[in-house]
């Protein structure tokens, strides 16, 4: 069933989830670009943390559902951005994912306990699984199909701030135009 407000993010820089994060600012929900240039750095990552979570924070109290994205598809200029600060870090960009990963778990993880939403959507194959190490999630039990190979699912953690949250998770290329919709509604459509 529906429910009033969930908490989205994306990892995204596929073409499919450029088009959903549009729809979904579209259609209410309030979009909230991640500096992924700062999530990299290990001096500013908990900063822009603290900054997102704030931020996400006042919008779900206002009642709108967050999306939280660090791309806007794959010609989003904060992709170049955060690979050159890689660069000057000594980091190798193809830790990015991993780096980015982490943090949008962390990310997720706060504005869940902060908020107490139960329902949550992650976009971004690779980002998938970071996001759930951060929650301990153990095992997702199917719920409902919200469309292609993107089921809304119940989670079972070891960690009971996250025990039973209600969590769809998709690769960048999959889901319908209304994914984040759909996860808000709990169904397809």
């Amino acid at each position: 069933g529906k429910v009033e407000k969930i908490v989205a993010i994306s990892g995204s820089a596929s073409p499919s989830t450029a088009v959903q994060i549009k729809w979904a600012l579209e259609n209410g929900f309030h979009g909230i670009q991640m500096d992924s240039v700062s999530l990299v750095d290990k001096n500013l990552q908990d900063r822009e943390r603290s900054r997102l979570v704030a931020e996400a924070v006042q919008f779900s109290r206002q009642g709108k559902s967050v999306l939280l994205y660090s791309a806007l598809g794959p010609g989003d200029p904060k992709i170049n951005l955060t690979r050159e600060h890689l660069g000057s870090l000594g980091v190798s960009p193809s830790e990015a994912g991993a780096i980015l990963g982490a943090q949008q778990g962390l990310l997720l993880r706060d504005i869940l306990a902060k908020t107490g939403l139960r329902r949550a959507a992650v976009a971004g194959g690779d980002t998938c699984g970071y996001v759930l190490r951060q929650l301990s999630i153990d095992v997702l039990e199917f719920i409902v199909p919200l469309g292609t190979a993107s089921p809304l699912c119940r989670a079972r953690s070891s960690n009971p701030n996250f025990d039973r949250i209600e969590i769809a998770l998709k690769g960048g290329q999959l889901g319908e135009i209304d994914f984040f919709g759909s996860v808000q509604k709990g169904r397809q459509g």
